[in-house]
């Protein structure tokens, strides 16, 4: 969210363990850390529903999306460690 330089209103999720603790089709419970976090930044959590594709091809579609923009802004800058491609 840093790097982004700001925090969305929704946080969509895949029904991943450390994020959704009880998956369920219409009332899904979010893991307690991860709604605190979410309740800090101002967002709202909402994990995709189970047994749904559609949602889950969304996530991963906005995965794509910020995978494509970060490579995009430092393709071009030469990195000797791990340590500086994480500063940058």
């Amino acid at each position: 969210m840093q790097f982004l330089g700001g925090v969305p209103k929704a946080l969509v999720t895949d029904n991943l363990k450390s994020a959704v603790t009880k998956v369920d089709k219409y009332e899904p419970e979010v893991n307690v850390t991860f709604e605190h976090l979410a309740n800090h930044y101002g967002s709202i959590v909402f994990p995709t529903q189970a047994y749904k594709p559609r949602d889950k091809g969304a996530v991963e579609n906005m995965v794509k999306i910020v995978y494509t923009q970060v490579k995009a802004r430092l393709r071009n800058v030469p990195f000797f460690s791990l340590s500086e491609l994480n500063e940058e």
